[in-house]
């Protein structure tokens, strides 16, 4: 029997996370499967889904209207956001599926077994004589439990995350058949147990696992880090297309506030001939950034992608306040950075979560979120990095802020080139390059 599925895409404002990795950034959100490879297809309001029998199952998807959107398989997506509380931590390590050892954040000893009686005192409250250790009837009662939530995020993206984590522990693939004989271990138990915990105190999913899929690869990820976005997706989008369009092919790249170095590693595995410099502030980052470097090496390798295309030898991370650090000996074709743009009264009514969870540093700017845009554009100016024929600057940008963005790079002797603009169709990226005098 067929079954029709109508997916309405409604994307959240700056601040969304998601464990999804798109491509070309022609997307559609497939409720809480998997994400599949399509062709673009004509521009529609809605996404109409025709599946055939369970949606959770093996079978192939057949779709029938996609709204200009497509993933790539293997990927996990949500469209909420997913923020929590702040504990201390310690780091434990599970392979994923590359055999890439990624770092899930545990809580202290104490703090674990809190989380691992709060869901075990959930489901003995609810579940009578079902057997607790079976994954099935566990998956049932995590979805269950994450809905009892007050959290309106949490219970609608229960099922995924319940999903997600189960598989986490079982070190299955993604959306692999869970075979309805086979239990958890009493060390898995109390594994997922902690886990689904703190994803119902609002911890994102991100951190709990320890990585984020972007653009092609899986990026390490901690709270010394931003969570990888795919609304971050729209600035490799537009320079990717620069080059099919305009053969645009830098050589020196620079990305300043790095981060998971998730835009600056993408674009270096996008152009193999190009050499890569990241910069942030915080040593933490710069170390999750180095580690992601050797991690998508391998991923490429477990893919069977040319063993030529060697990241980690072509990029070099720095640690800088933006650009004072850098020497002004070399010149750059592309400078890129999704820097602070939240402004500090938008910072007050964002989530409690979101403060408490991903770095403040990376999130709030002054002037109106203004500030850091201000310093950079000046910076490239003094320090005349940049390539000033085909040298380009790409900017991430928050709701609304392109005309004073380019107000600013306007007075720095810049002019726009092109925008990108994100899922919800708001304009996210801004492309920058030298007045023509």
């Amino acid at each position: 029997m067929n079954k029709h599925l109508l997916v309405l895409v409604q994307l959240q404002h700056d601040l969304t996370p998601s464990l999804l990795s798109s491509h070309h950034r022609y997307k559609y959100f497939l409720g809480n499967s998997r994400l599949l490879s399509l062709p673009k297809i004509n521009n529609s309001n809605n996404i109409n889904i025709s599946i055939n029998n369970n949606i959770n199952s093996n079978n192939n998807y057949n779709i029938s209207i996609i709204n200009n959107y497509f993933y790539r398989k293997n990927c996990y997506c949500s469209t909420k956001k997913s923020f929590g509380n702040n504990e201390n931590t310690n780091n434990n390590s599970n392979n994923n599926d590359n055999g890439i050892t990624t770092t899930t954040t545990t809580s202290s000893i104490s703090a674990a077994a809190d989380n691992s009686s709060l869901f075990t005192k959930f489901i003995n409250n609810n579940n009578n004589n079902s057997n607790n250790f079976n994954a099935k009837q566990l998956l049932d009662s995590s979805r269950k439990f994450l809905k009892s939530s007050t959290n309106n995020d949490i219970k609608e993206s229960a099922i995924l995350d319940s999903r997600i984590l189960i598989e986490h522990v079982l070190q299955l693939k993604p959306n692999a058949r869970i075979p309805p004989t086979l239990n958890l271990t009493d060390s898995q138990y109390q594994q997922f147990s902690e886990l689904i915990s703190r994803r119902f105190k609002d911890e994102p999913i991100a951190y709990i696992v320890g990585y984020r899929y972007f653009w092609k690869h899986q990026f390490r990820c901690d709270r010394s880090t931003l969570i990888p976005r795919p609304d971050s997706e729209t600035l490799i989008d537009q320079i990717v297309m620069l080059r099919e369009y305009e053969n645009f092919s830098p050589t020196n790249i620079l990305d300043l506030g790095t981060g998971t170095g998730c835009l600056l590693l993408s674009l270096l595995n996008e152009f193999p001939n190009a050499t890569g410099v990241g910069v942030d502030q915080s040593l933490d980052a710069l170390e999750i950034a180095k580690y992601n470097s050797i991690s998508i090496d391998k991923q490429n390798s477990s893919d069977n992608n040319s063993s030529n295309n060697i990241i980690n030898n072509r990029v070099e991370f720095i640690q800088s306040n933006w650009l004072s650090s850098l020497s002004n000996n070399k010149k750059y074709q592309l400078i890129i950075s999704n820097p602070p743009y939240i402004s500090h009264s938008d910072y007050i009514n964002l989530n409690p979560t979101v403060k408490l969870f991903e770095p403040k540093t990376a999130l709030v700017a002054d002037n109106n979120g203004l500030k850091d845009y201000e310093i950079i554009a000046k910076s490239i100016v003094d320090k005349d990095i940049l390539d000033r024929d085909n040298g380009l600057v790409v900017f991430e940008i928050g709701m609304n802020q392109e005309n004073d963005i380019i107000k600013i790079m306007e007075s720095n002797g810049f002019e726009l080139k092109c925008q990108g603009k994100d899922l919800g169709r708001i304009i996210r990226c801004l492309v920058f390059k030298y007045k023509i005098k």
